[in-house]
């Protein structure tokens, strides 16, 4: 867990998952329950439009958008891959999948290159351990897998549920 700071209150907290403490969800709910009434009854409104619509701050509107909890409808248009222009995996990965596993091969190769390296000027074999022992192929793979919290759906601007 990393400490953080409450984007609704500012008090620090743990955070696990979502921006806010858990003093402030219920609020956070209420006002995600009205930005997606505004969003169904109203698809063309702008980010700052939506916001007074639904009598919330436009950083609440901005932290939706952010963790993908509601969808700008040009944000519907396919993603393409950064590397090579083929579709991409996800909207968050923004890589295809070629792409994806050619960079866990060169991670891999700079790891092994960097360890062979640290091994030729000498260094001890518990000076740089495993990559998996520090989390990072942990760390790649979650961010591979990221999901939204349980029970949210997201809603898209025209007010069409996208699976969540």
């Amino acid at each position: 867990m990393a400490l953080d700071e409450c984007a609704r209150c500012g008090k620090p907290f743990d955070r696990i998952r979502m921006p806010v403490c858990m003093e402030c969800v219920p609020e956070e709910e209420a006002d995600y329950a009205r930005v997606r009434e505004v969003l169904r009854n109203h698809k063309d409104l702008k980010a700052d439009e939506v916001a007074e619509a639904a009598d919330v701050t436009l950083a609440c509107v901005m932290r939706m958008l952010n963790q993908g909890e509601i969808e700008h409808p040009e944000s519907l248009a396919p993603v393409v891959c950064g590397r090579c222009g083929a579709p991409a995996m996800s909207r968050t990965a923004r890589l295809c999948e070629r792409c994806m596993l050619e960079m866990t091969r060169e991670f891999s190769e700079t790891i092994d290159r960097i360890r062979k390296e640290h091994k030729e000027r000498g260094g001890r074999t518990g000076d740089f351990e495993d990559a998996h022992a520090h989390g990072v192929h942990d760390s790649v793979a979650g961010r591979q897998r990221h999901q939204k919290p349980p029970g949210r759906s997201t809603y898209g601007w025209g007010g069409r549920k996208y699976p969540g």
